[in-house]
């Protein structure tokens, strides 16, 4: 049986819908364009403010982002708006056309979510503007407006290294405040120096050398003030004597997949002797080893569940792993790129739940700033681990550790 038909408006009711046809539709914004897939918005701005750009000759990452304040110029229909930028500062060491964005300079950008962008979100972001409110947003695209003089602008210098351990003492300890605010505990993991496992350094500047004295003296304060920390070098030295493979090379000071194995399983004793995650039941997920293409004697430990598909380490939490390049390999290393084979991942093999992880590759010093760029990140969160290596404020002064609000 066919349904009848809806009844007809009738009398003032057809006459006021009669009316409103004629009635002009409000105006509607226009369709946000695509750009693979995704709405993008695209604007023409004006530079007002930009974080300096450091040096790609001297940075410990071969590439880098940095932010702009800026103001809308067109459509006249959002002209005044204010937007914040994420720019390409440079790739692979060479400096993008953006870096040359002058403030004042006009600039036409296709505008997406930074937040939203996986494929940047764990490249270093330079990132010193005053406001840290406002959403940033990643420019796709860029087109600049008039002649484009060929200087970057504010770039920053190569510094000598900061032997000083205050400000990044000053900034862990921010971190646990804010963090304690939102009822998550903080619990450290500084990595150990390569030279305090297998007596191999680095660098050979004599400079250097005193790095283990100053991370012994950070975990000492840190101690003092009872900041929560795992200290991994005993296992790691242990581990080594045994003739297990805890670095890659001989020139690399990261984690191989057996140091990632070590420090997983250190910080998973930790959590579950603190009550602050569960043990995981055996079988829950599984790892196999997966060999780089073009250095076969070196491999990462991929982690999978029962259907085989790599654990996805980007949803919703009670347990947050943030991460230098130290928690990040291999996922990122010279010789390719393997998912779900991070310290996190790691980690999931033993805790329950399972961990969201964020890295970026040298960003120990800015994670403050990235927990104020994306509130997201801390939505449910009661534990928050923090794998960092000690190095960085030492050997790169461009990005130093700062005390941020979040």
């Amino acid at each position: 049986m066919r349904p009848a038909p809806p009844p007809r408006p009738s009398g003032i009711l057809a006459l006021a819908l009669a009316l409103g046809a004629c009635v002009p539709p409000a105006e509607q914004p226009p369709p946000a364009e695509g750009d693979g897939g995704r709405p993008f918005k695209k604007r023409t701005v004006r530079i007002l403010e930009k974080s300096p750009i450091p040096d790609p000759q001297t940075a410990r990452y071969r590439d880098c982002l940095y932010t702009a304040t800026a103001e809308v110029v067109g459509p006249e229909r959002y002209a005044g708006q204010g937007v914040q930028l994420v720019l390409w500062a440079f790739r692979d060491r060479r400096l993008t056309d953006s870096a040359f964005l002058r403030s004042g300079d006009l600039a036409t950008v296709k505008l997406l979510p930074y937040g939203e962008v996986a494929e940047v979100a764990s490249v270093q972001l330079a990132d010193t503007v005053s406001d840290i409110e406002r959403p940033l947003m990643f420019a796709a695209a860029l087109r600049r407006a008039g002649a484009a003089d060929r200087e970057p602008s504010e770039t920053v210098e190569a510094t000598e290294p900061n032997h000083d351990v205050a400000a990044q003492f000053e900034m862990l300890l921010h971190m646990r405040e804010r963090l304690g605010r939102r009822g998550v505990e903080l619990v450290l993991v500084p990595f150990p120096f390569r030279e305090q496992v297998d007596g191999r350094f680095q660098f050979e500047d004599p400079a250097h050398r005193r790095f283990i004295g100053r991370r012994d003296e950070l975990l000492r304060r840190l101690a003092q003030a009872q900041v929560e920390f795992v200290d991994l070098a005993a296992a790691f030295r242990s581990a080594a004597a045994d003739g297990a493979t805890l670095f890659y090379s001989g020139d690399d000071n990261h984690p191989a997949a057996g140091a990632l194995d070590l420090a997983a399983r250190q910080i998973a004793d930790h959590l579950i002797g603190r009550g602050l995650v569960a043990a995981r039941a055996r079988g829950e997920l599984s790892s196999r080893e997966i060999a780089f293409a073009d250095a076969p004697r070196y491999f990462a430990r991929q982690v999978s569940t029962p259907d085989g598909l790599p654990v996805d380490l980007d949803r919703p939490s009670p347990l947050l792993v943030l991460a230098d390049s130290f928690g990040e390999y291999p996922e990122n290393t010279p010789h390719g790129s393997i998912p779900s084979a991070n310290l996190a991942a790691q980690l999931a093999l033993h805790v329950s739940p399972t961990p969201r992880n964020f890295t970026r590759s040298s960003g120990g010093a800015t994670m403050p700033r990235v927990l104020a760029r994306r509130p997201g990140l801390l939505e449910g969160v009661r534990c928050c681990v923090f794998v960092f290596s000690p190095y960085y404020p030492w050997v790169a002064g461009d990005l130093m550790w700062e005390t941020v609000d979040f």
